[in-house]
């Protein structure tokens, strides 16, 4: 398959495309009919995380919504630009919520724009707490019996995720934390313009919460990560 091109005249759009976003997205899809979106960053922690090559632990409750649903692509290939790669990281995916690739960042998906977003900033939390659990010592996990319950459901995450939507639109000086907190200096200023009573507000406020979502996190993630956060 060739590298998608910007849309022509008649076509769904008419701005460039990240071909390395398209081959591994079509590819989820194209594996899980169940994903609505998937959302990816190069958030610190995750990147940190990734140079393990290991799935993150239960070590306190939050990391517990991975438990037996994170998976680890254990390969580095460069920058995703051929479909048999975008293939191989929804093999590695598989049935879960998140895939650890290998020394580059997380990838987490959901049944909504809020669900993938909100596991996202969850599974960089969990990174950060792991990495800092571990440099003070060795970390007591939370028993498998205990774990195992909590890592099955996925229904919540829009739900948890509408405090750091609502941090956005009131243009609060935190409103970063829902992107984990990454390249703070100018985003902040950005941010802050979001509140009720500019054009963008006004506009997303004629909208339902997934609707709004989906045109206000991509812009979001991306100008505060260089990632993003994609929907069929």
């Amino acid at each position: 398959m060739p590298a998608p091109q910007a849309a022509a005249g008649g076509g769904r759009g008419d701005q460039p495309i990240n071909p390395a976003g398209f081959f591994i997205h079509s590819q989820l899809h194209a594996a899980r009919p169940d994903v609505i979106a998937a959302a990816h960053a190069h958030a610190v922690h995750g990147k940190a995380w990734s140079t393990l090559g290991r799935l993150l632990d239960p070590v306190t409750q939050d990391p517990c919504t991975f438990y037996g649903s994170n998976s680890l692509y254990a390969d580095f290939n460069g920058v995703v630009l051929d479909q048999a790669e975008g293939k191989r990281i929804a093999v590695a995916l598989g049935p879960n919520k998140a895939v650890i690739l290998q020394n580059h960042r997380f990838l987490t998906i959901g049944a909504s724009v809020e669900e993938a977003a909100w596991l996202f900033i969850t599974a960089d939390a969990t990174a950060h707490a792991q990495l800092l659990a571990e440099a003070a010592g060795t970390p007591t996990l939370i028993r498998p019996e205990v774990a195992e319950p909590l890592g099955r459901p996925r229904a919540f995450g829009g739900f948890s995720f509408r405090p750091y939507y609502d941090e956005i639109i009131d243009g609060l000086a935190v409103a970063p934390k829902c992107a984990i907190g990454l390249t703070l200096a100018g985003p902040i200023a950005h941010l802050a313009r979001w509140g009720r009573d500019s054009p963008l507000a006004q506009h997303q406020s004629a909208l339902t919460p997934s609707a709004r979502l989906g045109s206000l996190l991509p812009a979001q993630l991306r100008n505060l990560s260089y990632g993003g956060c994609y929907r069929s």
